[in-house]
């Protein structure tokens, strides 16, 4: 009988080039793509892509940040690594970093191999999540969602497969709904602290209701601090800078969100 050949790794990189690598990320992912014939590697170094190149995966997930000089997102050491990888190995791109409208459009709309796929932070959120929204052209969506489905134990509950640009939208209007509702319930828990009345109590009903949906309703939240310090600022900020006239709103959460946080107990 003939012997069956083994089934060819399928091979995955993490990119973060980040002084600061964000270990707990990219343990989550690892976590989520920890199944046989998976090859997983970690990669740091943004400006020496050689290993990357060599290992040729087959997906690539880009977490490398973006700064911000005078209100303005740089994007550049990013775009330098999407155009590398795909010029230089034979797979496609996922971008996970929170970008602005105009450079996700510009990512996928001209390298048909870019989805773009962000991170939809929530307190009650497991690992493997069950809302994904994944944008860029339809082939490119429909053949992460399959990497998904097949080489990850991520739960596929609901899946938006959309454009780039729709992608980002959705996910800097979550962030932007759920930022004010944080903020809303910092608020009732410092009213509540001075007039009286258990917090938890109401804060869980509020939660609870339909009309309400989810809105992270706990004080200090889970780093031990007020207001907001996960990447969901990044996102209402790309959001707010889209519009100033049409997203005020935005600016006045900005600002009440920066002054919790750096709020002394």
């Amino acid at each position: 009988m003939k012997k069956k050949k083994p089934a060819e790794a399928f091979r995955i990189v993490i990119l973060d080039s980040s002084p600061d690598f964000d270990y707990e990320k990219a343990s989550n992912l690892k976590y989520l793509f920890t199944q046989a014939n998976n090859d997983i590697m970690y990669h740091q170094n943004g400006n020496d892509l050689t290993d990357v190149i060599n290992f040729d995966p087959n997906i690539t997930f880009i977490n490398t940040p973006t700064t911000v000089e005078d209100g303005v997102v740089i994007a550049s050491e990013l775009e330098s690594q999407v155009l590398q990888i795909l010029a230089k190995t034979s797979g496609g791109c996922v971008v996970r970093t929170p970008l602005p409208i105009e450079i996700v459009d510009r990512l996928c709309s001209t390298n048909d191999k870019v989805v773009y796929y962000p991170e939809i932070f929530s307190e009650s959120t497991a690992e493997n999540h069950t809302f994904h929204i994944i944008g860029g052209t339809h082939a490119s969506v429909m053949a992460v969602k399959e990497i998904l489905y097949a080489k990850s134990s991520t739960l596929m509950g609901n899946v938006v497969a959309c454009t780039g640009i729709e992608a980002a939208i959705i996910e800097q209007s979550i962030s932007a709904i759920t930022g004010l509702k944080y903020i809303f319930m910092n608020q009732l828990y410092d009213f509540m602290s001075e007039y009286g009345g258990d917090y938890n109590l109401v804060s869980n009903y509020i939660n609870s209701h339909h009309a309400t949906g989810a809105t992270n309703n706990r004080v200090p939240n889970r780093q031990f601090k007020r207001g907001i310090q996960d990447k969901r600022v990044d996102a209402i900020k790309n959001l707010m800078n889209m519009d100033k006239e049409l997203f005020t709103i935005l600016e006045k959460f900005d600002i009440i969100n920066s002054a919790y946080s750096n709020r002394e107990e």
